[in-house]
């Protein structure tokens, strides 16, 4: 008899290919309904609204395709494997490669599994359930969750929060601080001539022209000044109210602060341009009020010969 004469061959290749067509079936009638909605893929759709996504209302119809596309790849493949027996491996014949490539489509993102609970949460409890990102909280089963919990153990479930909440702002705003810190310092080093007019390095007749009074662009300066500084002071307020920098700090001095790395940094040039990390890393760690243990430098000190090459440039 031919490997075709036996009945289990012939079971395969027929379910293979019903489950192959209707998938086919399911895919032509997805295309077409997605150029329906598009009007022929028709891009004029976008001219006026670039927001309009005639395809979003189908999405739930494209994932029951990829799962049942893959699905189908996966088994088609593992069942010819199994008809062609030990002589399926042999990679001439190329069955064990579209065993191995037929599963890619199932675990590729958003995998097989994850589309499962996508539609059928979507289906029963709507779209906007759907955390693709998994940002959302489920109320539901955080509440349900917390039931189980006696008096002692909401009272400390409430505590842990609060100070992992309270840490995290302080986390977050001791961040910002050092990001403002840093790239106004980056920007005033590597710009001489606003470091000289932030610095006052001008006259009051500065950039006068005729027509203009010769104090005007000195008088926009100091505008700028004390815009920058009610925004300095803000930060710095902001920075003790979270108890992550020193009560006796002022937002005066930062420019002090800022001068002294913009310093290293002319120092270390372009033999060691990563120096100046180490010194802003001493002035931050200075500035907090306390900390667990000292922070680790970013750059390694200078050796005796470095320094020494350096100071005779």
């Amino acid at each position: 008899m031919r490997v075709a004469d036996y009945p289990t061959i012939q079971d395969y290749v027929g379910e293979a290919i019903i489950d192959t067509n209707v998938v086919r079936s399911m895919d032509f009638m997805i295309a077409k309904a997605l150029d329906d909605a598009t009007n022929g893929c028709d891009w004029s759709l976008h001219k006026d609204d670039l927001n309009v996504l005639p395809r979003s209302a189908l999405l739930h119809w494209l994932w029951q395709l990829k799962f049942a596309a893959a699905k189908n790849v996966a088994h088609v493949s593992d069942k010819m494997l199994h008809a062609c027996g030990g002589t399926g491996y042999k990679p001439g014949l190329g069955i064990e490669r579209y065993l191995r490539d037929g599963k890619a489509g199932w675990v590729m993102g958003p995998t097989n599994e994850v589309l499962r609970q996508f539609i059928g949460k979507a289906s029963l409890l709507g779209f906007a359930t759907l955390d693709y990102w998994n940002q959302a909280v489920n109320e539901r089963v955080l509440n349900n969750e917390i039931k189980k919990l006696d008096s002692a153990g909401k009272q400390a479930l409430a505590e842990k929060l609060l100070k992992e909440a309270a840490a995290s702002k302080a986390a977050d705003v001791w961040a910002g601080f050092v990001q403002y810190f840093e790239q106004s310092t980056l920007e005033l080093a590597n710009d001489r001539g606003m470091r000289e007019l932030i610095t006052g390095g001008y006259t009051e007749s500065l950039g006068w022209a005729r027509g203009t009074p010769p104090t005007r662009l000195a008088e926009l300066l100091e505008q700028n000044h004390k815009t920058m500084g009610v925004h300095m002071i803000k930060l710095v307020r902001r920075a003790k109210r979270a108890g992550v920098l020193r009560r006796d700090f002022q937002a005066s001095d930062m420019m002090v602060l800022s001068l002294g790395v913009q310093a290293t940094i002319a120092f270390g040039g372009a033999e060691s341009p990563g120096l100046y990390r180490r010194a802003l890393g001493f002035i931050l760690d200075g500035l907090r009020p306390a900390r667990d243990k000292p922070t680790q430098l970013p750059s390694p000190a200078l050796t005796d010969e470095e320094l020494l090459s350096m100071r005779r440039r």
